[in-house]
């Protein structure tokens, strides 16, 4: 996630953030939007042996709870495993969704939060590559707007 999403937007004060890798789970565009305005979100889902690359921040427990109120309608807090960049492999809160759907492309809106968020911290390359050509879809009220 952006600093521009989580800090200005959500106002959660982070320590600090680092490049992580989280083990044993992958990167799926399977938790369910709001159909008028973005069809998909990102979700991490279980796989035995694979990595997703993200962002791991440290934050106080008042902010951690603040994060959980933004996150609790479609997320379910649960710890994984996150390997930093020096190796050391530690314990995290991630998202996961609560219910989580048929798996579709994002609004280039939102994959371009995704992407300004990897390249803000420095995630690999290969990883900023993969979302650069994630398909994405239309906004659902854009593509409404247009019709008229």
């Amino acid at each position: 996630m952006s600093s521009a999403v989580l800090c200005r937007r959500r106002s959660i004060q982070v320590e600090s953030a680092q490049a992580a890798v989280a083990l044993d789970v992958q990167m799926s565009f399977n938790q369910r939007g709001l159909w008028w305005v973005e069809p998909s979100f990102a979700n991490l889902i279980a796989a035995p042996g694979a990595r997703a690359c993200g962002v791991l921040y440290l934050l106080t427990a008042r902010e951690l709870a603040a994060l959980k109120r933004w996150e609790f309608l479609g997320y379910r807090d649960q710890v994984v495993h996150v390997q930093t960049a020096n190796g050391d492999t530690v314990s995290a809160h991630a998202f996961l969704a609560r219910w989580p759907g048929k798996a579709k492309p994002p609004s280039q809106r939102y994959l371009n939060l995704l992407i300004a968020g990897a390249i803000e911290n420095r995630l690999p390359e290969a990883f900023i590559d993969a979302l650069r050509t994630q398909p994405t879809a239309p906004l659902p009220l854009s593509f409404l707007r247009r019709r008229r």
